[in-house]
């Protein structure tokens, strides 16, 4: 079942970035720049946009499943 498992990742991975994003909320870290090259770009925005992506990724893989 590599579908399955492969959903499992995603699931265990969407965890842990709501867990990194609740450290770096806890420690005011969210809203500051994500590099050093004067990017507009916070950590924030990065965490959100894969929290973002991994839900999406994750709602696709549900779908393919119910069609199979």
């Amino acid at each position: 079942m590599v579908l399955a498992s492969s959903i499992m990742d995603i699931s265990e991975t969407l965890c842990d970035l709501h867990d990194i994003k609740k450290f770096l909320e806890l420690h005011n870290l969210f809203d500051n720049p994500k590099d050093n090259d004067g990017s507009g770009f916070t950590i924030g925005d990065v965490i959100d946009d894969l929290i973002y992506k991994f839900e999406e990724s994750s709602e696709w893989e549900s779908y393919i499943k119910q069609v199979k």
